[in-house]
Order: C-alpha cells, then structure tokens, then sequence
C-alpha cells in the first residue's frame, strides 16, 4: 500500500540518518552522497528531507518538501 511504503521509507530514514544541531540545516544537499555514506549519520535536517522524498519519489510515491515557520 501506499502508506505502507511511505512507512517503510520512514522507517528506514529514522534508523539510518539523524540530524545534528550542530550542522548547517541546508546541509550538503547530495542525496546520492547522503545514501552512499549513512555511516555518518548526521546531516543536516534539510537533507533528511531531501533524501526521504527523494526515496517516495523512487517508490512511486508523489512526495516533496516544504520549509518554513
């Protein structure tokens, strides 16, 4: 289903990348650098974001970011 894919991906975010509030919140932006290096762990909430949506995107699943207050 489609909740269950975007739960997967959730799922899979949650426990492979965090953010830091040390790091700028734009980040790098590379989402293929996020996903080949997830051994580091903190990137910056911005890049979180990217790649979860760019994984929705990926899965079929019609997804995109917003920011603001």
């Amino acid at each position: 289903t489609v909740y269950g894919k975007a739960r997967a991906i959730y799922n899979w975010v949650c426990d492979n990348l965090s953010t830091d509030n040390k790091q700028d919140v734009v980040g790098c932006g590379d989402v293929q650098y996020i996903l080949k290096h997830t051994d580091e762990k903190y990137y910056g909430s911005a890049d979180v974001c990217n790649a979860f949506v760019a994984m929705c995107r990926s899965g079929g699943l019609p997804a995109k970011c917003t920011y603001g207050l």
